[in-house]
């Protein structure tokens, strides 16, 4: 015990040795710069004290991750496999953090009879297989998901002063994503299983699904079909989903979602696996404790398609946004492209005076009858009696602005 004070203390006395000498260095080149007559640069010294907090916590840091002697606990450990790991010397590894590079030292033990070798301080450190410490992997993968992989790593530096290049943002970014895939997958495993506690039901689930598409390189969309002039794809479709829940509404009656309710999935693969993907997470949620489920979409036929497949007896509603937009194509084929018919001088919109007028006829099943009939059933696509009585007030969201993009 008296061993580990004394330790302690070095340690405390080391760095506010290492503090002293940075407060000195920094007071001083301000009071030369000013002995000089010149003015004071913030961006200089804001940059350079933060800079010199770096250089002190990394060497803080490193006594903090060497305190442990490396992390050498005896002679011979265990192996998992009846055999014993040796201890065959200390080896040095450089290890990029937030605050800097430090020197990490640890104990290699080596098994003879598996013939495989391994540092247990990696693995208590999170650092087994990369010389990037989770805080930087964290930032690195924030960085990647947000931003394209070449600026990203520009982004570090500016922002954190760590110097990585953009193709080490994107084999980070890759395995974050891989673990946090993994992750979900055995969350949403766990789910399905009889073992799992039942949660508090919850009045109201909602599932909103939409999609978007997704520049990528060009070997990603080899002999897909594009929109584009020349046919050639440049996007892939990301399919993304989100679940929250309801419980209470506002003082008009109008539904309110649940604060910090909402969790999110997405990836880029095909609707059939991505039903599973979001019918998975649902049930993580609590969907088969949920008084009622309801789907939101955009009325595109794959989203319909997941409903009724995976969520079959959900109530479907085709998005605010989007029905509205449904409505305005199904007046311009009513009343075509002309201005002179859409707009009347000196009166309001024409076609949307005759879409309000006209809103409810359009949402009867009897609209079949209707001379616009085809157009108006590929727009509404089936879902506007649903609609309707979502706004006639059963209480329900009508927007998916939660995955709106």
């Amino acid at each position: 015990m008296r061993r580990r004070w004394l330790n302690l203390k070095k340690i405390a006395e080391t760095i506010h040795g290492e503090v002293q000498k940075e407060i000195e260095r920094i007071v001083g080149r301000y009071y030369f710069a000013r002995s000089n007559g010149e003015s004071f640069d913030l961006e200089s010294f804001e940059i350079a004290i933060r800079s010199s907090m770096h250089g002190i916590g990394c060497k803080i840091l490193e006594m903090f991750v060497n305190s442990d002697g490396g992390g050498y606990s005896d002679r011979t450990i265990p192996c998992e496999n009846g055999h014993s790991y040796e201890f065959i010397e200390f080896r040095d590894k450089k290890l990029l953090t937030v605050l800097g590079s430090v020197t990490v030292k640890r104990a290699y033990y080596y098994d003879r009879d598996c013939r495989n070798g391994y540092c247990p301080k990696d693995r208590t450190l999170d650092i087994e297989g990369t010389s990037y410490s989770s805080g930087v992997r964290r930032m690195m993968s924030k960085v990647g998901a947000y931003r394209p992989f070449g600026l990203g790593h520009e982004d570090l530096y500016e922002l954190a002063d760590i110097r990585v290049s953009a193709k080490e943002v994107e084999r980070i970014s890759q395995m974050v994503g891989d673990q946090a895939e993994a992750f979900h997958a055995a969350e949403a495993t766990a789910s399905l299983s009889d073992n799992m506690i039942p949660i508090s039901p919850v009045p109201k689930l909602y599932v909103c699904i939409d999609g978007t598409g997704v520049p990528v390189v060009k070997k990603e969309t080899a002999g897909r079909k594009g929109k584009g002039e020349d046919g050639q794809a440049k996007t892939r479709e990301a399919k993304l989903g989100c679940v929250f829940t309801q419980t209470s509404v506002d003082k008009e009656g109008r539904p309110v979602r649940d604060g910090e309710s909402t969790s999110y999935t997405g990836a880029i693969e095909t609707a059939e696996v991505f039903g599973r993907r979001i019918y998975q997470e649902a049930m993580r949620r609590g969907m088969d404790s949920a008084e009622e489920t309801v789907v939101i979409g955009d009325g595109a036929p794959w989203i319909w398609n997941i409903a009724d497949e995976q969520f079959y007896g959900a109530t479907q509603i085709v998005d605010l946004f989007h029905a509205r937009e449904h409505y305005w194509n199904v007046a311009k084929s009513c009343f075509g492209q002309d201005k002179d018919k859409l707009y009347i001088s000196g009166q309001r919109n024409a076609a949307r005076s005759w879409m309000m007028a006209s809103r409810k006829r359009l949402l009867m099943p009897s609209i079949v009858a209707h001379s616009c009939r085809e157009t108006i059933k590929r727009y509404v696509n089936g879902r506007s009696v649903i609609l309707r009585k979502t706004r006639d007030g059963c209480g329900m969201r009508i927007s998916g602005k939660e995955v709106s993009l």
